[in-house]
């Protein structure tokens, strides 16, 4: 089921007009997904933003769900110089999360691999509507976190319907909510 809205003043053109819009900018949105044995009951997405002519991989977000717990973003990647490739990303990830299993949380661990760059993550999900939970070291109490998350950092959580609000906001510009792709390729 797709919502026709996803707030008062936010319309959810869905993820096919979303996927036609990137094309028309010159990024090709791929949604890999797949079970690995040890998940049985978790999906794992894999968005991959290419360029249409090359096949240059710009970026990738990984994630997987749990339909109570909602939806864990593992990785995101996006090359520098890849213009807007992370904000599709954020769309069609957040997009395919109310339109498929109807995710509505949004999980993430924002790595601490050094004081500055950890700043950066936290100000970057901070910005799209990530609120820290608590953070996760190197302690007893985080062994299920660690072993969860592969790492230490900041946990975050967010609801998906508000960041996909704001990405769809600054994607506007190039989404026309009629089903056709908006805007030139810049």
């Amino acid at each position: 089921m797709v919502p026709s809205r996803i707030g008062d003043h936010c319309p959810w053109p869905g993820l096919a007009v979303l996927v036609r819009a990137a094309a028309a900018q010159g990024y090709r949105l791929e949604l890999c997904q797949s079970l690995p044995p040890w998940a049985l009951r978790i999906l794992p997405v894999g968005l991959e933003v290419r360029l249409l002519r090359g096949e240059r991989l710009l970026g990738v977000m990984k994630a997987w769900s749990q339909p109570l717990a909602g939806i864990h973003l593992d990785t995101l990647q996006v090359q520098p110089g890849a213009g807007r490739a992370g904000l599709w990303l954020w769309g069609a990830t957040l997009g395919w999360c109310l339109e498929g299993p109807g995710l509505r949380r949004a999980w993430l661990l924002a790595i601490d691999d050094g004081a500055v760059q950890h700043r950066r993550l936290l100000r970057y999900f901070g910005r799209l509507g990530f609120v820290p939970l608590r953070q996760v070291r190197q302690r007893l109490v985080d062994v299920p976190d660690l072993l969860l998350w592969g790492g230490t950092g900041c946990l975050m959580v967010a609801d998906v319907q508000p960041v996909l609000e704001g990405v769809l906001a600054r994607l506007s510009r190039w989404i026309d909510q009629s089903g056709q792709a908006a805007g030139q390729a810049e």
